[in-house]
């Protein structure tokens, strides 16, 4: 898939599922992707600590990655609130046919920002991600700081479809070996996207210690 003329499609359908009258809110966010209730009532958070058990040096880097993303989103938060749309978790470039009558619906549609479902057809192999986001603005205009939210929320993503994987492992009972094929993988796409766009590391983000008082 590519093109400008499939990225305006792609764009002028969403937009119209956009502008389409949806469920009830239910406070559920991509951009809160790790306390998303999941398989049994499972979350991301809670099931890296069942992670940290048997491989705590994966769990630990997960997190920081997902901290790290989390600083980036948390000052976006505010504005993304404003533009509160019908979305799609299931959205996916490869089924979501715009000259289908079946663009219109959304297969789990449930209320979050518009720049989440722009962030997820972003994620999709030959979707340009700010290519996207310019044919929308030209239809429906997005703030600065929703063109900045897209790309953070394309790496929500990964971390979203690791939950799904994660949290069963995590509600299994017996428990089998945690994925962590999928863990790993996840970790080092997410650091390399992190890095690319300048999300700094934890440690670089505190305050350097104060200096005692000379007595």
């Amino acid at each position: 898939m590519g093109g400008s003329s499939t990225i305006g499609s792609l764009a002028t359908a969403l937009a119209e599922r956009h502008s389409q009258p949806g469920p009830a809110d239910d406070g559920l966010r991509l951009s809160a992707y790790a306390e998303w209730p999941r398989h049994d009532d499972w979350t991301l958070r809670s099931a890296l600590v069942r992670l940290a058990q048997p491989e705590p040096l994966l769990s630990g880097a997960l997190l920081e990655s997902a901290r790290r993303l989390d600083a980036a989103l948390h000052p976006l938060s505010r504005t993304l609130e404003r533009h509160l749309v019908v979305c799609d978790r299931a959205l996916s470039a490869a089924t979501f046919d715009p000259t289908s009558v079946e663009a219109a619906t959304a297969a789990l549609p449930y209320v979050d920002t518009r720049a989440a479902d722009l962030a997820r057809l972003s994620t999709h192999a030959g979707v340009d991600g700010p290519e996207l986001a310019a044919a929308y603005h030209d239809l429906d205009p997005l703030d600065d700081e929703e063109h900045e939210a897209v790309g953070l929320l394309a790496v929500a993503v990964g971390f979203d479809r690791l939950s799904d994987e994660l949290t069963a492992w995590a509600a299994a009972d017996p428990r089998p070996e945690p994925p962590i094929t999928s863990v790993d993988a996840t970790i080092r796409r997410v650091v390399g996207q992190l890095d690319t766009m300048g999300i700094p590391h934890e440690a670089d983000r505190r305050p350097p210690p104060r200096r005692r008082a000379a007595s």
